[in-house]
């Protein structure tokens, strides 16, 4: 069996569909499927369920997927300890943030730091279900989340199942994010006006599981509060939502940390306003793998951003 053929099955697992697991793979669905059917015979085990709604691990899958998953591991380890540049880092650290302007900010310093030092840290993108498995995953030591009321329970059952521990840091304001010079919002604006947001282009960040769509069903679900907007614009992350807000009259929903920022201050091209308290409830926090022990580096990071809430 050819590894990519690892790495695919890893991929439909994760998506749960052909389709989403070709278009990450940059591969046709007919190749894909084929490739899943070959591995099959190869194996004499069937590894997923197909039905309507997607594909799903059989029992066999299961088991396949984690030592898939750890001999690509075994793999990605053999290559660094060959790398030329290995003995150059002295310092490494790997960090999942989900769009985080303290932590960003809290790694830029450690950086500047240890300017003298050789040092590595890998600063990764993610969020939901992709941030855990990063973390669960070994690409990163310590993973900085989102985690909404109305979906902890979910959440805290994905952080068990992968073996990881959660730290709670602070609450979390939910709101609207909007570009510094969208002629709709100004500094006055103490809270999200839905008259304003009604009809207006809003922003969605992909594969963000409680990104948008859930939370304004929540809005109307708990609150009675429908917003329909004419259009959508889909991007990949957050540096690419702030790019968009401030070329277009759009809004994000999104989460805001209220840290002090001081002379750093927030990101100077976005507005945050905030809904009205209790609208909507989430927290701020960080996983780890389950019992393990911190990195200096990564025990220092999490000590420096839990220390702007004190």
């Amino acid at each position: 069996m050819k590894l990519s053929q690892l790495e695919q099955i890893i991929e439909v697992a994760n998506t749960g569909t052909i389709s989403q697991a070709a278009t990450n793979l940059f591969i046709s669905q007919p190749n894909l499927s084929l490739a899943i059917k070959r591995a099959e015979d190869e194996l004499g085990a069937k590894l997923f369920n197909r039905s309507s709604s997607g594909m799903s691990l059989t029992a066999n899958g299961v088991e396949f997927v984690e030592r898939a998953k750890e001999i690509l591991q075994q793999l990605d380890a053999l290559s660094e300890v060959s790398r030329p540049d290995k003995a150059r880092f002295s310092l490494e650290l790997g960090v999942a943030s989900t769009g985080y302007r303290v932590v960003d900010i809290e790694v830029a310093r450690m950086l500047e730091k240890y300017d003298q030092n050789h040092i590595k840290i890998n600063f990764l993108d993610a969020a939901g279900i992709k941030l855990l498995d990063c973390v669960a995953e070994n690409w990163a030591e310590l993973g900085f989340c989102t985690v909404y009321s109305f979906a902890k329970q979910i959440m805290m059952r994905q952080i068990a199942q992968r073996k990881l521990e959660y730290h709670f840091i602070s609450n979390l304001r939910i709101g609207i994010y909007v570009g510094v010079n969208n002629p709709r919002f100004s500094d006055s604006d103490g809270a999200v006006d839905y008259e304003k947001i009604k009809d207006t282009p809003i922003i969605r960040i992909a594969h963000r599981e409680f990104n948008s769509h859930p939370l304004y069903e929540q809005l109307f679900v708990n609150h009675g509060i429908s917003l329909t907007p004419k259009q959508e614009i889909i991007v990949s992350n957050f540096g690419m939502c702030r790019n968009v807000l401030n070329l277009t009259d759009s809004y994000a929903i999104g989460a805001y940390v209220d840290a002090p920022y001081g002379e750093d201050g927030f990101y100077s091209d976005v507005r945050f306003i905030p809904f009205v308290p209790a609208t909507l409830q989430a927290e701020f926090g960080c996983v780890q793998r389950e019992n393990s022990i911190r990195s200096p580096l990564a025990n220092e990071l999490l000590k420096n951003v839990k220390r702007r809430f004190l």
